[in-house]
């Protein structure tokens, strides 16, 4: 039985990323090792806030990549409600051609005619794909606007952890120094002569 190889960072052992189905390990490990070269993490809390910002940035990646989904998902309903006027029996005709169309090259001739018959091109199917789930679009569009906004403010948290700890503490001993240079207070003055 082999050992799994040692994480290369400690947070992984407790923290896992959980990744979609359709994602892969090999891409995300390649995506976390750039950002962790680049940020190049010198403290357990800034391995800390550099997974949280690996991890805030693949969300909004993979976000940005669900637009694509929405609209190609919706192209076959957008292309039946396009060639659907064509229809003489409303739509019993035209509705297996759409489903057929983006599968069966002897299909496709017969829709984009229909098309043409309505001044329509393969390009407005998108268009309409996009009018149909234009709500999905904007909901999903508002959690993009979120998700980067969030991996934003995580780097912006390392920056300012950094600016932090390069600040030198003060020790009880400077903090005294500082206290005998003070000045006194009126008591301690020493009285000035008249003269």
């Amino acid at each position: 039985m082999s050992r799994k190889p040692p994480c290369d960072d400690l947070f992984d052992q407790f923290f896992k990323t959980v990744l979609l189905h359709s994602e892969s390990p090999r891409k995300f490990r390649v995506f976390r090792a750039e950002i962790l070269a680049e940020i190049n993490p010198r403290t357990p809390i800034e391995r800390l806030l550099t997974r949280q910002l690996i991890n805030a940035i693949w969300d909004s990646e993979r976000l940005q990549s669900l637009a694509a989904g929405i609209i190609n998902n919706a192209k076959v309903a957008a292309l039946q409600n396009l060639i659907e006027p064509t229809s003489l029996i409303g739509g019993v005709d035209t509705d297996p051609q759409a489903k057929s169309f983006y599968s069966d090259d002897a299909v496709r001739p017969f829709v984009l005619e229909r098309l043409r018959q309505l001044g329509l091109s393969e390009d407005d199917v998108e268009t309409e794909a996009y009018r149909l789930r234009a709500e999905e679009l904007q909901s999903l569009n508002r959690l993009l606007i979120s998700a980067q906004s969030n991996w934003i403010k995580k780097l912006r948290a390392i920056q300012a952890y950094r600016v932090q700890a390069s600040l030198p503490e003060k020790s009880e001993d400077e903090t005294r120094a500082r206290g005998s240079k003070a000045p006194k207070s009126v008591d301690e003055q020493p009285e000035e002569l008249d003269g």
